[in-house]
């Protein structure tokens, strides 16, 4: 169950980029550009919305897994800041892929590639003890692994925000850099806007 909330979360990349890219192609983008609007307030209206749909997400996925498969869902602090440390960096993630592709079918290869990719090897479809030593290194560079292995420490272990902090602080720094790309591809954004 933690494996495909992690997995899913991913795929709202495609909404993301979907969503930035009407708005500069419609032309919303020039004429909010023509307002006093600083990019920080769009970028960070725009992330709050997919923020709170990934995070309810996670939480209706977790509980039909806790009435339905009678899954222990552990310390509830720490599963509700794991589950909302994994929206804000799937969301923080899918900003930064939201500005920097140039096409909807781009960023639904690239989400495509970074959701089924990232739960392969990360573990999110089968334990990474079974996968190659050299499998196992990559896993610990990405998002994905850090949500899971979160999710794990709390459901399976008992863990508390305290035990995790390792990996909430590797979502947050992930959530971070999207956001600073996104900043970054702010200026070439607006200029490809019609």
């Amino acid at each position: 169950m933690p494996g495909y909330a992690v997995m899913f979360t991913f795929f709202i990349m495609i909404s993301m980029v979907t969503s930035f890219i009407k708005d500069q192609r419609s032309g919303m983008l020039s004429r909010l550009a023509a307002t006093p609007l600083a990019p920080l307030q769009y970028l960070g209206g725009k992330w709050i919305a997919f923020i709170t749909i990934v995070f309810l997400q996670v939480v209706i996925l977790l509980l039909f897994g806790y009435f339905v498969y009678d899954i222990t869902l552990g310390n509830v602090p720490a599963i509700t800041a794991v589950s909302l440390l994994l929206a804000l960096t799937a969301t923080g993630l899918g900003l930064g892929l939201s500005l920097v592709v140039r096409t909807e079918n781009m960023g639904i290869a690239l989400t495509q590639v970074i959701a089924l990719g990232g739960a392969i090897v990360a573990g999110l479809w089968m334990p990474l003890e079974f996968m190659p030593s050299f499998i196992q290194t990559i896993s610990v560079g990405l998002p994905q692994y850090w949500a899971h292995q979160a999710f794990l420490d709390v459901m399976s272990r008992g863990a508390t925000i305290v035990d995790i902090w390792p990996s909430l602080a590797m979502l947050l720094g992930f959530s971070m850099l999207g956001a600073f790309i996104a900043w970054l591809s702010y200026g070439r954004y607006v200029k490809h806007a019609n």
